[in-house]
């Protein structure tokens, strides 16, 4: 591994993304660092954003504009390694030159790149280019070896203590507020859609957290719109379940959820999946793989408070005592590095 001295991180850093998440690690790790939003390579009007996903190949209204703050940063800053997480907002060429200082770039590839909705060429071209690609899902690490020049690796998501904790009280108001059977935070994938039909096919009571739920007329009476982290710690505690669905369109096998929710002290209601398994082990919680699995779980779990107080201390005290913050993961990160 190259010798380490700075590391700049590029993302976003509200509480609830992954890049602040980074951006705490480093700190946590006392790492020289610096930040970089890639929002800075979108316009202001929302218009133009949207002009430039659909008629510049998924890129963004001021991406050009973008290339030229990042290599002032790395001017200023000179760091020794690059962290960039999502789908970057930078350019093959910007790359070339990053690597061509002697600049370690990496990057944390949140989302499936061959997912549809997001595939673009620029990015494919990208993916060349980075020295090492982490990627939180097992099922693209074929493609992504086979298309990059780089280290690949599979680095699972984490959560983050500074932000994913139990909320130990609550008010009564809150309660009330946020208290249901089953809530799930989550954008209203098409392919969530049956699972959670299906729930209130059953009358259980049920909140939806998350984009677009409102459009379809069986979710809307559910929808309750996105909420900030402080919020959703109360609503996880309040719910007797945390629904986790994995994300087809993107091949997920976990999801940021998947760690959170025991973090947050919530009862999780897993969706089996291998990744899943790997990560809970395959006798600590039950998952269901159906509809009818999932029904049949959440039954029985509302049907005992303690039952559900085991199964959330279970997942708790195994996700928080096995390496899983994202100080773990940035430590485990950079050990791969050239």
């Amino acid at each position: 591994m190259k010798p380490f001295s700075s590391l700049l991180i590029v993302g976003q850093f509200d509480p609830e993304h992954t890049g602040f998440h980074f951006f705490s690690a480093a700190k946590e790790l006392n790492l020289p660092h610096s930040i970089l939003d890639d929002r800075a390579a979108k316009s202001r009007f929302s218009p133009l954003n949207r002009l430039a996903w659909n008629f510049r190949d998924k890129s963004y209204w001021n991406q050009k504009v973008f290339q030229k703050i990042l290599l002032s940063d790395v001017e200023s800053f000179r760091p020794s390694h690059l962290l960039v997480i999502g789908s970057s907002a930078i350019f093959s060429d910007t790359l070339i030159q990053l690597n061509q200082r002697n600049i370690v770039t990496t990057l944390f590839v949140t989302d499936d790149p061959w997912n549809i909705s997001l595939s673009s060429r620029w990015f494919f071209d990208s993916l060349k280019h980075f020295h090492l690609i982490a990627t939180p899902r097992k099922s693209n690490l074929a493609q992504l070896r086979q298309h990059c020049n780089s280290s690949v690796f599979y680095l699972p998501f984490g959560y983050n203590p500074e932000v994913h904790f139990e909320e130990k009280t609550i008010t009564q108001d809150e309660k009330e507020k946020y208290g249901c059977d089953i809530m799930f935070f989550g954008g209203a994938d098409s392919d969530r859609y049956p699972y959670i039909k299906k729930l209130i096919s059953e009358g259980f009571k049920i909140k939806l957290y998350g984009g677009y739920w409102e459009k379809d007329p069986v979710t809307q009476p559910y929808a309750m719109g996105i909420l900030g982290i402080k919020e959703l710690r109360k609503a996880v505690k309040a719910s007797k379940i945390s629904l986790n669905l994995v994300r087809r369109a993107n091949r997920d096998g976990h999801v940021m959820r998947s760690f959170e929710i025991p973090a947050m002290g919530g009862c999780p209601l897993n969706e089996a999946t291998e990744e899943h398994r790997e990560i809970f082990g395959s006798n600590l919680i039950p998952m269901f793989q159906s509809e009818d699995e999932m029904l049949q779980l959440a039954k029985q779990l509302l049907a005992s408070n303690t039952l559900r107080a085991e199964w959330g201390k279970k997942a708790q005290t195994h996700v928080v005592t096995n390496n899983n913050t994202y100080r773990h993961r940035l430590e485990t990160l950079l050990s791969h590095c050239p």
